[in-house]
This record gives structure tokens, sequence and C-alpha cells, in this order.
């Protein structure tokens, strides 16, 4: 069996002892008894001084092992050597020190990794290898699938944005910006910002060298993401609208134009033509001021959508007074208008000018594209959280494929009978508008030859004990 370390260096330490005592017996200076003896005691001493330390550093092992797996306990060495002790409580204040400097560590991460997470724009951190290590919650909510850990290539497969990656990586090129877009059931745009992140160097320590690959001292790519999506979608509808508000303009202006000097020419004295033409005009006049009626309308609801109403309105009420305005209108059709609803729990949190111009746009459709002399139907009812309001007629309807695009600014099923019937092609998009101001929802259910309803749904208002009214006719 081998000799303990300790045990090898006692016996080294003893070897010179016993080597000047040999010495002396041999030239007679020391007799040998003495000499034995005073080598032995020597001997005894130094074993148990190494035998003390040999017990300290054993105890002070299993010590540090236990401040190891919990940094605020306090061992003692209790029966060991001063020297023990004093090391025990180096070591003690050491791992206080090195402890709490770990906790700091870890509170500031934490912290950093909270303020990142509530980031709300996505962040990604890419080694100079390629690969994802850290991403906050908005780009885990953007990418969907895991992206820590794996390459930046697997995770977001744009071009542009890999090769600015690895321009960076190699040095190549400043920070820089990339747009590209991710697809998937909705496509969404977005603007990267990228830069390269190095570790700060302790003071007084030169950089390592870069290694083969070329990568250098250790660092990562930050790619800070901004979603572009409603941006552009605003881009495209502003060049829509604008484009659409000019040719229903240009064509109203063009006539009034024409007919302007019409009169200070050939139809100077024409008593007859003038009267047919100042009709016309008069009759393009009001087709723009329905037009930028609808647009100023448009605009500042649209200005307004962010802000839920808080006021308190009944629907039922807000019917009853439409129906009342458009009367004449379904008379001239000899249109019935039929009213459905309960007497009372009609009350909804809006605002009873705008919820009044929804309604009467959508009678005021129903009863313009509904067949004559059949009924137009205006129901109000609670369904669940909501009351609802549904708008139906008889009469061409409106083909599947339209459906969906009811709601865009300008867009009409028929152009020429929508201009005939005085409409400006915003009626919806109004509506839509003010529904979405209101937290509420629109849906349209329409076959041909079977008629069309627009229903909508807004949340009711709190019940109270005075929101009651008697049942209209």
């Amino acid at each position: 069996m081998p000799a303990p370390p300790l045990l090898k260096a006692l016996l080294a330490s003893a070897a010179p002892v016993a080597l000047v005592l040999a010495v002396l017996v041999l030239s007679g200076e020391l007799a040998a008894g003495p000499a034995i003896a005073a080598g032995l005691g020597m001997l005894v001493l130094l074993l148990g001084v190494f035998w003390a330390l040999l017990r300290d550093l054993r105890r002070l092992t299993a010590a540090v092992n236990r401040m190891a797996d919990d940094p605020s306990a306090a061992p003692s060495l209790a029966g060991g050597s001063p020297l023990g002790g004093e090391l025990l409580d180096a070591l003690q204040r050491l791992v206080r020190d090195l402890g709490g400097e770990r906790r700091e560590l870890v509170e500031r991460a934490q912290a950093l990794e909270a303020m990142l997470d509530r980031a709300p724009d996505p962040l990604l951190v890419v080694d100079l290898e390629g690969i994802v290590r850290a991403a906050n919650a908005a780009a885990l909510e953007v990418l969907e699938n895991q992206p820590i850990g794996r390459n930046l290539a697997i995770v977001l497969r744009q071009p542009e944005l890999l090769e600015a990656v690895d321009l960076l990586v190699a040095g190549l090129r400043a920070p820089s910006m990339v747009e590209f877009e991710i697809g998937g059931q909705v496509r969404r745009q977005f603007r990267a910002y990228l830069s390269r992140v190095e570790p700060a160097e302790p003071q007084g320590v030169a950089p390592p060298a870069p290694d083969a690959g070329g990568t250098g001292r250790p660092g990562g790519i930050l790619i800070a993401m901004q979603e572009l999506t409603e941006l552009k979608r605003a881009e495209r509808m502003r060049a829509d609208f604008v484009a659409n508000a000019s040719h229903e303009l240009r064509t109203p202006l063009a006539t009034l134009v024409g007919f302007i000097e019409t009169l200070q020419g050939p139809a100077r004295d024409d008593t007859a033509a003038r009267e047919r033409f100042l009709a016309i005009m008069h009759e393009q006049g009001q087709r723009m001021t329905r037009l930028i009626r609808d647009l100023l309308s448009l605009s500042r609801i649209e200005l307004n959508e962010h802000t839920r109403p808080d006021g308190r309105v009944n629907l039922r009420q807000v019917v009853d007074s439409v129906v009342k305005m458009v009367e004449p209108l379904a008379q001239a059709k000899k249109m019935a208008i039929v009213v459905e609803s309960p007497p009372n729990g009609n009350a909804v949190m809006g605002d009873q000018d705008e919820l009044t111009q929804v309604v009467q746009n959508l009678v005021d459709n129903a009863i313009k594209y509904g067949d004559a002399e059949t009924p137009v139907t205006v129901r109000v009812q609670p369904e669940g959280k909501n009351i609802t309001l549904a708008v139906g007629n008889e009469g061409e309807g409106i083909p599947r494929e339209h459906l969906p695009r009811l709601t865009e600014r300008f867009y009409r099923v028929d152009s020429a009978r929508s201009r005939a019937l005085g409409g400006t092609g915003l009626g919806l998009a109004i509506v839509k508008h003010i529904v979405n101001r209101h937290r509420g929802s629109l849906s349209i259910e329409s076959a041909e030859r079977r008629g069309a309803v627009f229903k909508i749904a807004i949340p009711a208002a709190p019940s109270e004990h005075h929101d009651r009214q008697p049942n209209a006719a």
C-alpha cells in the first residue's frame, strides 16, 4: 500500500534532521544515546504536528464541501488547531464574498431577462457560429417554434438577413438594417437592425488573437426586429384611398366644368338646355358633397378608433329614430320596415351619434338595394354578453365572392348602380370602423336572389333599473 502524500512529506522533512545527528555521532561531537533520543523526539514532534495538520485538512475539506453545497452554512473546526480555524475563517469570507457576487450577477441577469421579455419588439442574440442563444417573449411569439439552440438559417430562412449576419461576423459591415417578410397563414413584414456585440476586455489584459476560423474573440450578433405589417398595410391603404378619392371626384368635377363651359358658350341663351344642365350640375355637386362628408366622417372615426366610447345608449331607441327618418324613402318603394326587439335590455356602451350613423347606413342600404314592395327587417336582441342588430332585406343579394371586400373603401359590387342610387362606396367602411371602435363585430350573410343580412354585435351595458322603455311599434 503506497504511503500517503502527507507521510511522504513527513519522512522527507525528518531525513535532514537524522543526517545531521548521524554526522555529529560519527565525529564524536555527540554521544549516540542522546542523539538517538533527540532524533526520536524530533520525529515524534514532527509526527504530531503533521497529524494535527492532516486532521485539520480533512475537516477543512469537509467544511469547504458543505459550504459549496450551502453557501449560507457556517461550519467550524471544533477541536482543531488555531491555524486551521484561521484558514477556515478566511475561506468562509471568500465563499460569502463569492456568493454575494454570484447572487448579484443572478439578480442582474434575471432583471435584464425580465426587461427584454417586456420589450414590445422581438430581440434575438446569435453567436458567431450562427446559433440562436437568446430570444425574448416577442421573438418567441413571432417565430412560434423554439429558436434557442438552433441555427439562425433554420429559424429565419431570409437570405438578406443571413447575408447581413455573415458580413457582421466577418467584420466586413458596420451595424446594418434589413427588411424581410415572414410567411405563414398571415404574412408579416419586419425591419431588422443588426449589430455585433463584443465582450468587454478586462483592464490590462490583451485581447486574444483570432482563431483559425476567423471568428476572433467571443461575441455575438444582436438582432432587433420591428414589425412593419400595419405600417405597410396603412401605406397601401393610403395610396389606394388617394387614387380612389381622386377617381371619384374627377368625374363630377369634369362634368361640372364641361357644363359650365357649355353654358358660357353655345347654350348661353338656350333656356331649356340651361335648366337641364343646371339640374345635372346640382346632382353632381350633391354627389361630391356626400363624398367629402363621408371622407371627413371616416377620417374622424379612424382618429378616435383606439378610444372606446363610455356612454350608455339604448339601441332600440336609436333604431326607432332612424326608422322615422328613412320612412319616406321606404314608402317611395312601397317597402315596410319591421322592427323586432324586446322592450328592455337593449342598452350598449357606445356613442349615440356614431351608432345612429351605423343604423342609418345599414337601413338605408337595405331599402336602396332591396326589391320594391318587400319588407326590411330590423332585429335588436341580447345574445350572450352582446346586443345584436340585424338588418335584412329581400332582393338580388350579394354574390359570395364579393362579401370579404364589402367593407373596403370605395368597393362596390355594381359601381353604376351604386352611383345611380347616390352611394359613395364608403358607407360600409364607416360602419366597420365605428363597430371596431365599440369593440364589436360585423358579419354579412347573403346569397343571390335571397337578399342580405348585415349583423353587428356590441357589448351590452351593465343593467340598470331605469333601462326600460315602452315597446314601440
